[in-house]
């Protein structure tokens, strides 16, 4: 469920400031309301009673609706101690709740050690955050319409890559980490806001055929849906969903809006592939480790020569292969690569991708079609 108590609709209007004058929302040091969330005012989650509406009705909903989880718009207005204690409350009453959240650093009058941001990721363990930066590392600037990234064949973002593949933990250096632990991260590359990938493609790739343009947006999706972390599609994402270009939709009618479910007709071939790299996820533990310990040490690049090229090896535990290797080509030209010698079953290529495999390879030199990824396993 999303959950949006960062702002009201009018302050002026409000119950919060009926009941209240002044309490229930934070201002600046002009006594003016304070704007962080862009539209005319940010709830003091941080004030005693506004602590205890939020914490309540999370209660409310999940006892009196079951509902198992919660997204919550702009969560960088929020405080640390009301998030921490929105996650006891889940905990106390449902194992397994899951709470993610956009950590965005907004200008509101909050100490920065107190709000519910990524910085402050290490306060809220257990509270996972929208990872702009694997976004943009992936698929190139969100607010550059025309910049590319590493899925669209930019190899200045290989290392970038390379890390968002490994949860953002500071896969070589932890220090330098995004978050401590690879279920704080929620992997995506669009969502509700900005231009959806496939109008992104468009501006970047202007006179190429659609083709290509699917392989790149094939190759982007794959590298959410196999990266450690929690993966994230939009609504639609499989079937390539278009907007007719307007990035900021809210105020656009349904035409705009609007599931084109012919185009899920469409487009069956490629449902059909995510939903088998979504199987290979959930059948393979290694593209789903549980902490940054167990990335590090079951995850190894391989010495590939074709850098910009990215190849993960996997130790694969408790499944029916020991060893897994995805491989990642972002580039319009056939690669040669070496991978360790044995028979390997191939679960994804650039025309399928299926957890019973109708192809082996053979270790040692094999070629990688252009734009695509492929999953390779060995018992």
């Amino acid at each position: 469920m999303d959950v949006v108590y960062n702002h009201v609709y009018i302050r002026e209007d409000s119950s919060f400031e009926k009941v209240v004058p002044g309490y229930y929302f934070r201002h600046n040091e002009f006594g003016l309301p304070s704007n962080g969330t862009g539209v005319g005012n940010d709830i003091a989650s941080e004030r005693k009673m506004v602590r205890k509406y939020i914490v309540d009705s999370i209660r409310f909903w999940m006892e009196e609706y079951h509902i198992d989880g919660f997204r919550f718009d702009l969560m960088g207005i929020l405080d640390v101690d009301t998030m921490s204690e929105v996650r006891k409350t889940c905990d106390s009453l449902q194992n397994g709740t899951l709470l993610i959240g956009e950590g965005w650093n907004l200008n509101t009058p909050l100490p920065v050690e107190q709000k519910a941001i990524i910085r402050n990721q290490s306060k809220m363990p257990n509270i996972a955050q929208f990872n702009d930066k694997f976004r943009d590392t992936i698929k190139g600037s969100t607010f550059n319409l025309f910049e590319k990234g590493y899925a669209f064949g930019n190899a200045h973002y290989y290392e970038a890559a390379c890390e968002m593949l490994s949860g953002s933990i500071g896969f070589k250096r932890p220090e330098n980490g995004l978050f401590n632990e690879p279920y704080q991260s929620v992997n995506y590359i669009e969502c509700h806001d900005n231009h959806t990938m496939w109008d992104k493609l468009i501006s970047c790739y202007p006179n190429v055929e659609d083709s290509i343009r699917m392989k790149y947006h094939r190759l982007a999706t794959g590298m959410v849906l196999l990266s450690q972390g929690i993966p994230f599609l939009h609504s639609g994402q499989e079937f390539f969903r278009t907007k007719q270009g307007e990035g900021n939709s809210y105020r656009s009618p349904d035409y705009i809006n609007q599931l084109d479910w012919d185009r899920k007709n469409r487009y069956e071939e490629n449902v059909q592939y995510i939903k088998g790299l979504i199987q290979i996820r959930k059948l393979l533990p290694c593209f789903r480790m549980r902490s940054a310990t167990e990335v590090r040490g079951s995850m190894h690049l391989l010495p590939l020569n074709e850098v910009p090229i990215i190849g993960y090896s996997y130790l694969n535990k408790n499944s029916d292969f020991d060893e897994v290797l995805l491989l990642i080509n972002p580039f319009q030209e056939k690669h040669t690569i070496s991978i360790p010698e044995g028979k390997w079953l191939v679960l994804a290529d650039h025309l399928y991708s299926e957890i019973n495999s109708r192809r082996s390879v053979n270790g040692g030199e094999i070629t990688i079609e252009p734009v695509c990824l492929n999953v390779l396993a060995k018992k």
